[in-house]
């Protein structure tokens, strides 16, 4: 099956009415072009945009990132560009995605082409994650009382804190058998079962 050929029209309307936001940032990281898809994206219309950095709406914390990954937007390949936080009009911060691919050189773009997708539910989903994780963490290593685990085989993979003061083993013991702590009476009965 052969590419078709399609007139000018079909590509304006297949980009101007696509569900993702496209657009294009020149040299300076200005937008020159904005698709209407930044309404359901981010709230603004494309005119609000238009002609501004697209610095000035990212995070603070995220510029120097977001600033480093745009100019490393340097060839027509496609470039995914890690989750970073833009304001949308609401003023809440929506988590980004982007993709761009740098058509500078080229006379009908001279921009970079930069696809965005809101990621926002996902990227908070992955932080209360890790949230919940170190939650986790904190309190297994820091109790005080004696807590390790063991992997399938028996052998120890991690102790805590508490496990380092009452016993006085550190972390010469990870992988260990189980069975080297045990009493030697009941060591045997433990390498039974």
């Amino acid at each position: 099956m052969t590419a078709q050929s399609h007139s000018p029209d079909f590509y304006e309307k297949l980009v101007l009415n696509s569900s993702e936001m496209i657009t294009v940032l020149d040299a300076d990281n200005i937008f020159s072009f904005v698709n209407m898809a930044v309404v359901g994206v981010l709230g603004y219309q494309p005119e609000e945009l238009l002609g501004r950095s697209v610095l000035e709406f990212i995070h603070p914390d995220d510029v120097a990132f977001a600033t480093d990954a745009l100019a490393g937007i340097t060839t027509g390949q496609s470039s995914l560009i890690p989750p970073f936080r833009y304001r949308a009009k609401s003023g809440n911060w929506i988590w980004t995605l982007i993709t761009g691919s740098c058509f500078l050189e080229d006379p009908a773009v001279q921009g970079r082409i930069v696809v965005w997708r809101d990621v926002t539910e996902k990227e908070e989903a992955k932080q209360q994650l890790e949230a919940s994780e170190a939650h986790y963490k904190s309190l297994i290593y820091n109790h005080p009382d004696a807590v390790f685990s063991l992997t399938l085989a028996g052998k120890i993979k991690t102790i805590n804190n508490g496990f380092t003061k009452i016993t006085g083993f550190t972390s010469e013991i990870i992988n260990a058998p189980f069975t080297d702590l045990a009493h030697p009476t009941f060591s045997l009965k433990l390498r039974k079962r």
